[in-house]
């Protein structure tokens, strides 16, 4: 009788986006585990506090102050307008039609991504830029499903953000886009929320 070797080699590729964020990717259609910003790490570690740039429904105060899990109330330190730079606000996050079809998300604008619904005029999209102490961060992003398992839906990614006041300064802050395994090619309808 005579035995055969198999040898599995298993491929993993590692790709570094431009925004600084490493992402695993690995064969037969496995979703990686999600990597969070060193941004995001050290201001955690040094309890600083760290910038969001909020959109869609987060832009409503109210409504991102009362976002906290459990009914905890998630503490704004500032909240102003502020918009980013070739990217476009989309509702490309997979949802629940046809209540719910497309969530909010950040898409960027270089034809790599999904497709927006309309034609947008300008390179820019424009939300709220919110001062958040550590504490208070994880609570926004656990509303979020920022979990740090292979299933949650964004990633954090590091944008630079320029305040309406002083647009001449951009702040560094973190927004999220839909993870590849959940991202539509064409965003739907938005909901009515």
């Amino acid at each position: 009788m005579m035995f055969s070797r198999i040898v599995l080699t298993l491929l993993i590729v590692l790709t570094i986006h431009s925004d600084g964020v490493a992402a695993l990717r690995l064969p037969f259609g496995q979703v990686p585990l999600p990597v969070r910003p060193d941004i995001v790490q050290e201001a955690l570690d040094r309890g600083e506090p760290l910038y969001y740039f909020a959109i869609g429904s987060n832009l409503s105060r109210q409504k991102l102050e009362n976002r906290g899990i459990n009914g905890t109330k998630i503490e704004i330190l500032s909240m102003e307008a502020g918009y980013v730079s070739n990217y476009r606000l989309a509702f490309n996050l997979r949802g629940f039609p046809p209540i719910e079809p497309g969530m909010g998300a950040l898409e960027p604008l270089d034809g790599s991504s999904s497709r927006p619904l309309l034609q947008y005029s300008g390179n820019e999209c424009h939300g709220a830029l919110v001062k958040l102490t550590p504490e208070n961060y994880e609570k926004v992003m656990k509303s979020e499903g920022i979990n740090g398992a292979n299933t949650q839906a964004y990633d954090e990614i590091v944008v630079d953000v320029y305040p309406y006041k002083n647009p001449k300064r951009p702040i560094r802050a973190i927004s999220l886009r839909a993870r590849e395994h959940v991202r539509l090619r064409k965003d739907p309808c938005p909901s009515l929320r």
